[in-house]
């Protein structure tokens, strides 16, 4: 089933001062959410 679960950017400390993001895992989550784009558009 597809699903949102795990489209967000990797890192860490969310929501605060000390917040990072992971740039080197853009690249994944980019191409995960454009196949569930995809299917979800040919989803019937």
């Amino acid at each position: 089933m597809d699903g949102l679960d795990g489209l967000g950017a990797l890192g860490g400390n969310a929501h605060n001062l000390e917040e990072y993001l992971h740039l080197n895992s853009l690249d994944d989550i980019t191409k995960r959410t454009a196949l569930l784009i995809y299917r979800l558009t040919r989803s019937k």
